[in-house]
């Protein structure tokens, strides 16, 4: 059923907020606080409901006309670029709402009164990587609100290399039910369904700012002994190598791992492990000074247990993807230790949607 309001906030998922008449919550994408939105309920829960805009009655001053063709809120639209119809200036005004919102929420006590916001310079063909969707018949993005697959012929966030490869794929006979992981690295002649790829941050232009923001980190905390969880193939690591550092970095992937050791960073080993495993029981943890991670999106929910059995250390760096996550963990290891020193910047990795980086750096003590 339709019904008309305002837009009174934004949620960390990026979707507008705002009351139904019968007052539960609404969260609703495509829209910005201030708008009046008359808008559709797609899916209802006891205390709240997900909408869908069926036309902006008042439209906010920072919205603009997307340049994809694609892109909109609808099963039949690319539910990509979530964020394209918002001005990209007020996009970090609002990632940073919603960050200090989350902030406030849990607690925080992080030490600025100001958060720097690291924008990108290019909001469109920035992405280095992409994972493509095939039913069989089309492949592209998965579309609003939807597991419908949108054929996309050429995507205006892919750097140049990525959609001429893009472009093979459509001419080759897909599988249905199928992903297809793209990268500059991957030979798309031999591309198999399903395939995997070593992760790598999306946006070279910004991957830069993050690995001189944790070199600065770095020497300013001036570590010893590194712990780095996560590590992938090395993209943190290679900045935090320095003359008498001794870095253990550890990685799921064996293939990210191989790729790591292969580039003999100095005084940086190494090793296989997975969260949970018995890996944690073969480390000598009881040396280390300093904590640096960049967990997925489900964050790690274990950090307070792991900080416990590391009495030596005094510093944590702590990048996130997922401002839900970050808050979950860092407002458990505020009750049980003190945090000093507790900076935070965000970076603006993907343009155009809601997504932004944590990057945070602390010491702890109890």
């Amino acid at each position: 059923m339709k019904f008309i309001a305002e837009i009174i906030d934004i949620s960390f998922e990026g979707l507008g907020v705002c009351k139904h008449p019968d007052g539960y919550v609404v969260f609703c994408s495509g829209v910005i606080p201030g708008e009046v939105v008359e808008m559709e309920t797609y899916r209802r829960f006891k205390r709240h409901a997900f909408a869908a805009p069926t036309q902006i009655i008042e439209p906010s001053e920072y919205r603009v006309k997307p340049p994809c063709s694609y892109q909109g809120t609808t099963p039949t639209k690319c539910g990509g670029c979530d964020w394209m119809h918002i001005e990209a200036n007020h996009q970090l005004e609002l990632k940073k709402r919603y960050v200090l919102s989350a902030f406030e929420k849990f607690k925080l006590n992080f030490d600025s009164d100001v958060i720097e916001v690291m924008g990108a310079q290019s909001a469109l063909g920035y992405r280095n990587r992409a994972r493509f969707v095939s039913d069989g018949s089309k492949i592209g993005f998965r579309g609003g609100h939807s597991h419908d697959v949108i054929d996309i012929e050429k995507c205006m966030v892919l750097q140049d290399n990525i959609n001429e490869k893009l472009k093979v794929l459509r001419s080759k006979p897909l599988a249905a039910s199928a992903s297809y992981q793209v990268d500059e690295q991957v030979n798309i002649e031999k591309i198999q369904p399903d395939n995997q790829t070593p992760f790598q941050q999306a946006n070279h232009e910004q991957n830069k700012k993050l690995g001189l923001w944790l070199k600065n980190t770095a020497d300013q905390i001036q570590p010893h002994k590194i712990l780095e969880l996560f590590c992938g193939s090395g993209n943190l690591t290679q900045h935090l190598v320095a003359e008498g550092r001794s870095i253990t970095a550890v990685e799921a992937d064996s293939v990210s791992v191989r790729v790591l050791n292969e580039k003999a960073f100095q005084g940086v080993k190494g090793i296989r492990g997975t969260i949970g495993e018995s890996w944690l029981g073969r480390l000598d943890l009881s040396e280390f000074d300093t904590l640096v991670m960049d967990p997925p999106r489900a964050g790690f929910a274990e950090l307070s247990e792991l900080i416990h059995k590391m009495p030596k250390l005094k510093n944590l760096v702590y990048i996130s993807c997922d401002v839900s996550s970050y808050t979950r963990d860092i407002a458990k290891l505020q009750k049980k230790y003190k945090l000093a020193d507790f900076k935070v910047s965000l970076l603006d990795m993907f343009p155009n949607t809601h997504h932004i980086e944590i990057l945070s750096s602390m010491t702890l003590s109890k």
